[in-house]
């Protein structure tokens, strides 16, 4: 295995179609959502039975290019940042799974390797001031 393959198969949360494998007919409104695990920008192992009867999970998908993730981050109404202030207190975890970027152009391409989206991440993180866990 070449180290791009290496790093792919550390970050599959990165490669959203990897990362959760289920179409959109499986999740409704009052079921339980489908297992998964994922790797977070920090390596560490993210799978969702962890949390299971512990506590409430958001999840976001979004990306630095996406204007409704930067718009939920910021300006949302309520602002997911605020939320997440609000209802970490009370047992809830959130977490951002990095998609494609859907508007890449010329200060922010479509990435071609693993570590063009994890460093695409990092600075949403940063320059969105993300406080919760991706």
């Amino acid at each position: 295995m070449d180290k791009k393959d290496s790093t792919l198969s550390r970050f599959p949360a990165h490669r959203l179609e990897g990362a959760l494998q289920f179409s959109a007919n499986e999740v409704r409104v009052g079921t339980e959502a489908p297992e998964f695990a994922l790797r977070d920008l920090n390596g560490r192992r993210v799978q969702l039975s962890d949390y299971r009867s512990k506590s409430y999970v958001v999840l976001m998908f979004g990306s630095v290019t996406c204007g409704a993730t930067v718009t939920q981050l910021r300006a949302g109404d309520p602002a997911i940042g605020s939320l997440y202030t609000q209802y970490k207190k009370k047992g809830f975890e959130f977490f951002l799974i990095y998609s494609k970027e859907p508007h890449p152009g010329e200060n922010i391409p479509q990435p071609t390797t693993i570590e063009e989206r994890v460093n695409n991440a990092l600075r949403m993180r940063r320059e969105e001031k993300v406080r919760f866990r991706y």
